[in-house]
């Protein structure tokens, strides 16, 4: 199993894009319009062989902005993995009592 990419969620995707090309030295980020039909915008950064993503709603109802109402603020929104053995890590996490 690979880490594939992670997303976070802000309120304000400038602001949030401007603090990760500050921090980390990121180049300019892909916006994927794709994320349009959820009601959100977004900034993409390849990070070696995975994705860094910030998302963030451009309308009322998204399951992004209930985080950010839930957590009253910015933070960890997604993890995307990778993996060979799907029916395993299935599995797995159902043993653990992951969600």
């Amino acid at each position: 199993m690979r880490l594939r990419q992670i997303a976070l969620v802000g309120q304000d995707l400038e602001a949030a894009r401007a603090e990760i090309v500050d921090v980390l030295g990121l180049g300019a980020a892909y916006a994927d319009p794709g994320v349009g039909k959820y009601g959100l915008h977004n900034a993409v950064w390849p990070v070696g062989d995975t994705f860094l993503e910030v998302v963030s709603p451009t309308r009322e109802g998204t399951t992004a902005g209930r985080l950010l109402e839930k957590r009253q603020g910015d933070g960890g929104y997604m993890v995307i993995l990778q993996t060979d053995d799907l029916a395993g890590a299935r599995a797995r996490v159902a043993e653990k009592g992951v969600r």
